[in-house]
Order: C-alpha cells, then sequence, then structure tokens
C-alpha cells in the first residue's frame, strides 16, 4: 500500500469516527492544559506574595503586648522602652514606636474613613516606605498637626487635582487642620494592621492627642543590623524585656517580617505542590482513559488491519 493510500485510510477513519477523534484528542487537551494552568497558578501566586511582601524589611521587628481574649491588664510599651531597645540592643540599628487608630478625613467636599498611623523615629527607614512627593515627619514637625497620605487616599481625595501640588493645603482630620506634607508611593502591603496604602501618617503625640487617645497600647518596630542578626536581635530584646518586667515579660510578643514572608512563601509552595499532585492524578486517569479507548479500537479492528496487511 503506497503512502497516499495510508494517508487516504486515516482521513476516511478519522472523518467516520468524528466523536471518537474529537473526544480523544479534547482529553490529550485538557491533559496537557491542567498540568500547565496549575503551574502558572504556583508560579503566579508565589510571585503575588513577592509583590505584596516587597516593601518589607526583612530585618524589621514588631514588639507589641499579646494578650488572651478577655484578659485584662495595664502593661504598656513606652519611650523607656525604645530608648533602653536604642541603648542595651547592639544588634538593632533604629527604633521606632507607632501607633494606630482611625478617623475621618475630609479634602474640599470629599470625605472619607482611614487609618492613622502615629509615628516616633525614622518610621520610613524602619518600615521600608518611600515617598512620592513632599517630605516625612521628621524630628522638626513631631509637633505640628502634619499628614503624610498614603497613595490610595490620595487617589480619592485628589481625584480632580494633582497630587504634586497639594503639598502645602489643609485637611479635615476628625475636625483638626491638618497641613499636608507628604504623599507616599504605592506600597501593596500584605502586612497585618495598618496598611500606609490606605491611611495617613502623624506624629505620634498629635495622634495620642486628637485621634487615638492614650488608652491605646504602642508597638515599637525595630530595625536590625542586617538579616544575619536578626535571631540575636530578638533573643536581645526578649531578655530587656524579661529585665524590665520580669515574670510580665511573655505578655509581650516580637514578630519579625521575614518569619511572615517565609510563612506565605512556604503556603503558595503547598498549594502549588496540591494543585499539581491533583493535577497529575486527573492526567493520569484521563490518559488511562484515552489508552483504553484507543485499545477498544484496535481491537475491533484487528481483522480489518490483517486484511490490509
Amino acid at each position: 500500500m503506497s503512502f497516499s493510500e495510508i494517508l487516504r485510510s486515516i482521513f476516511i477513519n478519522i472523518r467516520e469516527n468524528k466523536s471518537k477523534v474529537f473526544l480523544t484528542t479534547l482529553g490529550v487537551i485538557v491533559g496537557a492544559l491542567t498540568i500547565v494552568l496549575v503551574m502558572a497558578i504556583g508560579e503566579g501566586s508565589q510571585a503575588s506574595v513577592e509583590v505584596q511582601f516587597k516593601r518589607l524589611n526583612v530585618g524589621t521587628l514588631q514588639i507589641m503586648p499579646s494578650f488572651g481574649r478577655g484578659e485584662k491588664t495595664t502593661l504598656k510599651l513606652g519611650t523607656d522602652d525604645m530608648e533602653a531597645i536604642i541603648d542595651e540592643v547592639p544588634s538593632v540599628k533604629n527604633v521606632g514606636m507607632m501607633i494606630n487608630g482611625s478617623a475621618t478625613i475630609l479634602y474640599q467636599d470629599i470625605t472619607t474613613s482611614v487609618g492613622v498611623a502615629g509615628v516616633m523615629g525614622d518610621y520610613a527607614e524602619i518600615s521600608n516606605i518611600e515617598l512620592k512627593y513632599g517630605e516625612f515627619i521628621n524630628e522638626d514637625n513631631m509637633e505640628d498637626k502634619v499628614v503624610v497620605i498614603g497613595s490610595d487616599v490620595a487617589d480619592v481625595l485628589f481625584e480632580e487635582v494633582d497630587a504634586s501640588k497639594v503639598i502645602g493645603e489643609k485637611v479635615i482630620l476628625n475636625g483638626k487642620r491638618f497641613e499636608v506634607i507628604g504623599i507616599l508611593e504605592y506600597i501593596g502591603s500584605a502586612e497585618k494592621g495598618f496598611n500606609p496604602d490606605e491611611g495617613v501618617i502623624i506624629p505620634y503625640e498629635i495622634a495620642e492627642k486628637y485621634i487615638t487617645g492614650r488608652a491605646l497600647r504602642p508597638m515599637i518596630m525595630a530595625l536590625a543590623q542586617d538579616i544575619d542578626h536578626v535571631d540575636s536581635a530578638i533573643d536581645e530584646i526578649t531578655i530587656l524585656l524579661q529585665k524590665t518586667y520580669g515574670s510580665n515579660s511573655d505578655k509581650f510578643m516580637i514578630r519579625d517580617a521575614g518569619s511572615s514572608l517565609e510563612s506565605a512563601r512556604s503556603s503558595a509552595r503547598t498549594m502549588t505542590l496540591m494543585l499539581l499532585s491533583v493535577a497529575t492524578v486527573v492526567l493520569i486517569v484521563g490518559g488511562i482513559g484515552i489508552m483504553n479507548v484507543l485499545f477498544v479500537s484496535v481491537k475491533e479492528r484487528t481483522k480489518e488491519i490483517g486484511i490490509l496487511k
């Protein structure tokens, strides 16, 4: 039989078994696409984790009270603790304090609710945030009613105006007039708690006086010398808390950004492996089904194949 006759026979058989050919082809395509899509989802989830955590300094430590539900205590971190960390923890190069609250902000006739962070120290360096316009809070304006606005909040408030021209403008924050001194670059934070994109940053004492009050418990943020000093910084801060608070030192927790990032990466990898396992099983089952169909087809045509030979 010539090659042209073989091709002609193939096309005739395909035309006569359209449904079988279509289903077999569909099975192969779906199986291959499943693997490709699962790999794409896994890579995408890991890339998303990297993007969401890209602003975090992996050397950033957060020291905060950690109390059980319904538990009442008067323990509260203060400026003395912050200064003690600066003086007695050599593995730390920068320290600041932050207190969180919420408020309503008004510009012209636009109003929105925002998270508020009252900060002390070099919060910008510790949190690895950057300014798009203006300047950040510093020692010179720590007692002034000034505000640095997050990217998302700026998009809402200054939608009709050029954001670069609002530096020096006044906004109303919980009924008080604040001067806009800066606008942050978009961050895309995945960090729990305050999200700079959706909030505003003001001086610590001003936040206590006009926004949060003194009842809230602040958080101390520390920046290790480098990634290799994170563990030693945690140990040194733990010893300092034990020295200061004695048996109550276990009422505080120390969280490092690097652990949060690694935990998120691990979750993304686990999800990828799980999806890949499911996809592999689906592909094997589909392959067995296709093999069975082809085997039956060949068995049905054994006599015809023999005659052709």
